[in-house]
């Protein structure tokens, strides 16, 4: 039996159970993780590795970066910072953290739709709490703490839950009716809110008459203009007014549709997420030092990320480049790696003042010292960053 102990930051959160036909140490002669090690190098003892673990767990063993330096230390895993929490053991006992992980209800592909629709970024984050069930309805209030009465704020007839409230109360229906798209909510009974925004996110097989706009943009921003005047309802006394409520809409369609039509005449992928630097030219740096501009490229769908480093003089020289392909747990950790690359990268070249240039602020921050601006995960990385930088004469961060 092969029998493996201690796995702090060096290890990581790998659950290692070798099959037996791999098993070849004694019960009396356990193996820990420092025999795995080859101290000399910092790199893992391929050998003895593929020797005790079947090659599927030898591969995973063999791709954990091993810290420079350091202790190993415990880390609470379900939350970023690696602190022990109570809103993060009740989310990992009630499950709500692995759905949230494995992005239920829908796919990655859905994700990625909701997030890159032609519109207001709180209109986008009222569909994600719909689907994620997180709506602060009377009813949803209600499965967590006692309230006066779970109907409807507006129609004071139906219990106000997420589906009564977009699509099925008076009051939304009437603000459906009124625009000009030609469409009245009728909903089985047994569809859910979720499963009506999932049909649409998807598929898009409804057409309205606004050009360069299409259903999903209309229909969130429709729902999120419902849910403001119920809350503008609660909150502050105002009468809900159908037509003042389809003027707003219309208003807020058209003004959108300019800014995204503003947005392809200069340029501007206005579907992205990602906010374009105001600096888009390059600074030289001062003196003898050497730029390194560092980037990554991260596909959540295969967890494969791409690095690419160019190198630069003050006059804009070109010194250098290399590019690396590598796995990530996340954007930020290919980020993380990014910086790592580049420091190994500088020292190999001999470089003793050199300026980092990413445009990962959390990284940044957390390399200036804010280690709280990343997952407890990368702060290794960045850690050894630190080590390798301080064996420079100078050196700077740049964004």
């Amino acid at each position: 039996m092969v029998k493996i102990s201690r796995f702090g930051k060096t290890i990581g959160s790998l659950v290692l159970i070798p099959p037996t036909s791999h098993n070849s140490s004694q019960p009396n002669n356990p193996i820990v993780v420092r025999d795995l090690i080859d101290h000399s190098t910092k790199h893992w003892n391929r050998d003895l590795v593929t020797q005790h673990f079947e090659p599927q767990v030898a591969t995973k063993i063999l791709n954990i970066r091993i810290p420079l330096q350091g202790e190993d230390q415990l880390h609470w895993t379900l939350s970023k910072k690696g602190y022990f929490t109570v809103k993060s053991t009740y989310l990992g006992l009630t499950g709500a953290l692995s759905e949230f992980q494995n992005h239920s209800p829908g796919s990655g592909d859905t994700w990625k739709k909701l997030w890159n629709l032609k519109t207001l970024p709180k209109v986008k984050l009222l569909l994600w709490k719909c689907l994620n069930d997180l709506l602060p309805t009377k009813v949803k209030l209600a499965s967590f703490i006692e309230i006066n009465s779970i109907f409807c704020s507006m129609c004071k007839s139906k219990p106000e839950d997420a589906k009564h409230l977009i699509l099925e109360c008076p009051f939304a229906k009437a603000i459906w009716f009124s625009l000009p798209f030609g469409f009245i909510p009728q909903l089985h009974s047994n569809l859910s809110l979720q499963e009506w925004i999932l049909s649409w996110l998807q598929n898009n097989e409804i057409n309205v008459n606004i050009d360069n706009l299409d259903w999903p943009h209309v229909a969130a921003l429709v729902a999120w203009s419902i849910w403001k005047g119920r809350c503008f309802n609660v909150f502050q006394n105002k009468p809900l007014n159908t037509k003042s409520t389809s003027k707003g809409i219309l208003y807020l369609l058209e003004s959108v549709k300019t800014l995204n039509d503003c947005g392809q005449k200069l340029g501007i992928n206005t579907n992205s997420s990602h906010i374009p630097s105001t600096n888009s030219k390059w600074t030289p740096p001062l003196g003898d030092f050497i730029k390194i501009s560092c980037d990554a490229s991260f596909d959540p769908s295969n967890l494969s990320c791409g690095i690419g480093l160019v190198a630069r003089n003050n006059a804009g020289t070109f010194r250098g480049a290399r590019v690396v392909a590598c796995n990530a747990v996340d954007a930020e950790n290919g980020e993380s790696l990014t910086m790592w690359e580049a420091v190994k990268w500088a020292k190999e070249m001999h470089l003793q003042k050199i300026i980092l240039e990413s445009d990962s602020k959390q990284v940044i921050s957390a390399l200036k010292g804010d280690q709280t601006q990343v997952h407890w995960q990368n702060n290794t990385i960045l850690k050894d960053c630190e080590y390798l930088l301080s064996n420079f004469t100078l050196w700077s961060l740049d964004i």
